[in-house]
């Protein structure tokens, strides 16, 4: 069948209509309801129309270009080194590796080939035997091929009495002490992962995200921004989790044009959220870490972790299924050396600019009151986290944002017990209350 118009002449077929051409047909069809009833308030006071015109320009060049992301997974010290061969296996290229101060890492890596790896060390301490296993184990390789990375978090346990607890300064001088740039390709990490998982908001992640940063660099000369790696928990909201991690990168390129640094490309490492996880349908959890993990690859994270879909508990037989949903992604969704496909999408362009903003103005509060080391031990930090949480607390309470499996169409089941959380940021899990009337 022959085309009787080109596609350059398709104005003439569909007439342009701009926004005030829609509005008059909704207003219409509205019969005298209020607009507002339209748009997405994600939050108070963070809003979106109901849709989108081309009369408003938008950013339309790639926002990153191709990239291949690493597929990774979280091993503990009774894993090593049996649990985290056998990860490797599944086809896994990044390993997150907790592990005691005194672990023979030369003995726990035995027969693990690291320059094909993503590797994160998350020592317990910043001393301990387990650095001269390391020393021992990069001088074998050459070290600048070596895509590695420390993985302490230097805020985690922070006091605001010294006396009574590690201070940033310290953990600081821990850092320089062990010579960590000299041993990781990324040897400071900023983690925001418990912040979220505690309930913390976008704005509030990405504003937290840039101070904690700009903490180390105005401490530390020495290190500089391309040395930085940053993880954020990935939650259910695909849309505006996928933003989230734009919006950090355009606020990162416009932090170091402030502070006259020469722009980096930030490495982040994208791990799901347990926070709206359902403990009583585990396969319902596989269908959100898809689509977290979605989030992650079209926001441009560069290692994405998924974790067990069973809250913590190891089940027999699906350890496994987590890592297939990577390369599920990876090979059949064909998500894999991307070049920013969501570039000059409207919706997702004008997310990750209202996120842009929103989060800068977290930063600059943040800042104001004294950065992020004292931020993390203010009873107004805390405070501000619990209110966003319990905002969003009732909002799932009242039906706006159900958890499948929980508190809609609950799927029972005899035990549900979950990992126990001894963080000084407590996991809030939004299904939580919900579950606890299951089975009565």
């Amino acid at each position: 069948m022959e085309r009787n118009f080109l596609m350059s002449d398709r104005s003439s077929v569909f007439p342009r209509t701009d926004a005030a051409d829609w509005w008059q047909v909704i207003r219409k069809e509205l019969k005298g309801r209020p607009e507002e009833t339209l748009f997405t308030e994600w939050w108070e006071g963070f809003q979106t129309p109901p849709f989108h015109s081309a009369e408003y320009p938008r950013p339309k060049d790639a926002l990153f270009g191709p990239y291949s992301w690493h597929a990774s997974c979280s091993v503990g010290p009774n894993d090593l080194p049996g649990s985290a061969l056998e990860i490797l296996n599944t086809g896994a290229d990044g390993l997150r590796i907790r592990f005691r101060p005194d672990t023979d890492l030369t003995e726990a890596l035995k027969g693990i080939q690291l320059e094909f790896l993503r590797i994160e060390l998350r020592p317990e301490e910043l001393s301990g035997n387990w650095i001269a296993h390391w020393k021992s184990l990069i001088e074998r390789q050459d070290q600048k091929d070596l895509n590695t990375a420390l993985g302490f978090d230097l805020w985690a346990g922070l006091s605001s009495d010294e006396s009574g607890g590690r201070s940033f300064q310290k953990s600081l001088d821990e850092l320089r002490i062990l010579e960590a740039a000299q041993l990781f390709r990324h040897p400071v990490l900023i983690d925001c992962s418990p912040y979220e998982e505690s309930g913390a908001r976008m704005d509030t992640q990405l504003g937290l995200a840039l101070s904690m940063a700009h903490e180390v660099l105005e401490e530390d000369s020495t290190i500089s921004p391309d040395q930085l790696h940053f993880r954020f928990s990935i939650s259910r909201n695909f849309l505006l989790e996928t933003a989230k991690l734009r919006a950090f990168r355009e606020l990162w390129s416009f932090y170091l044009d402030t502070v006259n640094r020469a722009r980096t490309e930030p490495f982040i490492n994208a791990r799901n959220s347990r926070r709206p996880l359902s403990a009583s349908d585990h396969h319902g959890n596989l269908l959100r870490l898809t689509t977290m993990a979605t989030s992650g690859v079209l926001g441009g994270a560069q290692n994405i972790e998924l974790t067990n879909h069973h809250l913590g508990r190891s089940e027999k037989g699906e350890a496994h299924l987590p890592v297939n949903i990577l390369h599920l992604l990876r090979f059949e969704g064909r998500l894999d050396r991307l070049e920013d496909p969501l570039a000059g999408s409207h919706s997702v362009e004008a997310l990750t600019e209202q996120l842009s903003e929103t989060g800068w103005s977290a930063f600059q509060e943040i800042q104001n009151r004294g950065g992020a080391s004292r931020a993390v031990c203010d009873p107004w930090f805390s405070q501000r986290i619990a209110q966003e949480a319990e905002a969003e607390q009732n909002a799932h309470d009242q039906g706006a944002y159900p958890v499948i499996g929980s508190s809609l169409h609950p799927f029972g089941s005899d035990s549900m017990k979950t990992e126990p959380n001894a963080h000084s940021w407590p996991l809030r899990r939004l299904a939580e209350s919900a579950e606890k009337n299951l089975g009565r």
